[in-house]
């Protein structure tokens, strides 16, 4: 059973279909209604004809096929296959109709429905073509550079102290170089307090 389409784009899309596989089986003059705001039951009619009974069949078999294999779809409701002069294929939003040339002529579906414009099955076909219509906004390509020091964290300047600023510690290394480099009066001043320990 069709589902009904959830877009545009997906009516489209099994319409398509539907054209594509009548011309595959060369549908003598194929043409697509537009019924929407005409018919409550549709909105698109695909008509054409076949030379025979055995086209005819051909027809309606292909377009079952391609609605199944492409889209998952089978009719609503099929009528005409057996005597093949008026086959009719409900789809919902889509009834393909395949005549035999004269019950064509003879039931003038096109003059019945001739305010209903053709759709233009080219223009579709581009339209499909096309990737969905997503707006696409327009980004900023950032250097990596940019990225980078845009990335860190930009630190405020330290408060200048009124104090003066206290030495830094030496590393273990430096303190005992500097330690190295004094010059050793360890003697003298242990003699110093000899002296005042003797008084």
């Amino acid at each position: 059973m069709p589902k009904s389409p959830s877009s545009d784009r997906e009516l489209r899309q099994r319409l398509q279909l539907a054209w594509d596989a009548v011309l595959n089986k060369k549908a003598l003059d194929p043409v697509c209604l537009d019924v929407r705001g005409l018919a409550g039951f549709t909105d698109f009619f695909i008509i054409c004809h076949g030379n025979n009974p055995a086209q005819i069949q051909a027809l309606a078999d292909e377009v079952q096929r391609s609605m199944e294999l492409n889209a998952g779809l089978r009719p609503l409701q099929m009528e005409g296959y057996r005597h093949a002069q008026w086959i009719v294929l409900d789809y919902g939003g889509l009834v393909v109709h395949i005549f035999a040339a004269g019950a064509r002529n003879f039931y003038g579906l096109e003059r019945l429905w001739q305010k209903a414009p053709q759709f233009d099955m080219e223009a579709n076909q581009q339209f499909l073509q096309q990737p969905g219509k997503a707006v696409a906004r327009k980004t900023a390509v950032k250097s990596p550079r940019a990225t980078t020091a845009a990335s860190k964290p930009v630190r405020a300047p330290a408060a200048q102290s009124s104090e003066p600023e206290k030495p830094r510690r030496r590393s273990p290394l430096a303190a005992q170089a500097a330690k190295a480099a004094r010059p050793r009066k360890l003697g003298v001043k242990r003699k110093a307090q000899s002296k005042k320990s003797g008084k």
